[in-house]
């Protein structure tokens, strides 16, 4: 049996969030920052600490953290 546990992002309930376009080309500069360590090999704990960090300055008053699952 097949049950869906993800909303689907189509659905009405969802609202889009407007965001400027200076957020836009921070957003967009995170992403190539990223790209970018990724492609030259950077330690993952790097990259993940990056992130947070980025996303911090972005967001007023946020802590950002990442939780990981070892398999």
């Amino acid at each position: 049996m097949l049950t869906e546990s993800c909303t689907i992002l189509d659905d009405s309930n969802v609202n889009e969030v407007p965001i400027s376009n200076e957020e836009y080309q921070k957003f967009l500069e995170i992403q190539q920052e990223v790209l970018s360590l990724t492609a030259q090999e950077a330690p993952t704990q790097n990259i993940l600490d990056r992130i947070c960090t980025m996303l911090e300055n972005i967001l007023p008053n946020a802590v950002s953290s990442l939780m990981i699952k070892n398999p």
